[in-house]
Formats: structure tokens, C-alpha cells, sequence
């Protein structure tokens, strides 16, 4: 298995293009045709959570009067982000998904 393989492997099916798995790995100093070892995990899973991250934060598509929604598949992506974000100490991306919006200002009445 190589190292791509590998981040394919680590999205757990979150599908993302071939061209943003090879830039994640470039931009993590990781070969991505290089064999995959268990000394690159560490690198491989930081791969990941950029990618992960980018697809949570992407805005939903709208053209017109037509917009989709992907509320099934971010709940996969985040859950997969929190715990590989929890495994790698990166509290920013942790605090930032789990705190939920508030409404100041506004009366319940």
C-alpha cells in the first residue's frame, strides 16, 4: 500500500480527488508512491485532517433558487475529523467544532 492509498484509506470513504490527496501529501512533506509503513502514520493521519477539515468547511452549493445540502455526510465528515483531531493534540480544530453557535440579543418572547 503507498502512502496515498494510505490517506484514501484514512478518510475512511470520504471521497475526495486524486489531485487534493496528492496535494495534502506534498504539503505534509509525505511521498505519496512511497510504501506506506507504520512510521508514517502520524504524517499520513495530519494529511487527513487538512482534507477532512477543507471538505467540513466547504459551503453548501447554491445556484439560483436551487441548493444542496449535505447534512448526512458532514456529520460523517466531523465525527471522523473530531476523533483524528483528538488523536493528534489539535485543540483548535477540537474547540472549534464542538462549540455550539449562540443567539444574543435576541428575546424568547
Amino acid at each position: 500500500m503507498t502512502n496515498k492509498e494510505a490517506l484514501q484509506a484514512t478518510l475512511d470513504g470520504i471521497d475526495v480527488s486524486a489531485l487534493a490527496l496528492e496535494k495534502a501529501l506534498l504539503d505534509g512533506n509525505v511521498s505519496a508512491d512511497s510504501l506506506y509503513s507504520a512510521g508514517q502514520k502520524k504524517a499520513v493521519e495530519l494529511c487527513a485532517i487538512e482534507l477532512l477539515y477543507a471538505e467540513f468547511t466547504k459551503p453548501d452549493m447554491q445556484e439560483g433558487g436551487f441548493s444542496v445540502s449535505r447534512p448526512d455526510f458532514l456529520r460523517k465528515v466531523q465525527a471522523r475529523l473530531l476523533y483524528l483531531a483528538r488523536q493528534h493534540g489539535r485543540t483548535d480544530i477540537v474547540q472549534q467544532l464542538e462549540t455550539r453557535p449562540t443567539v444574543k440579543g435576541v428575546s424568547p418572547w
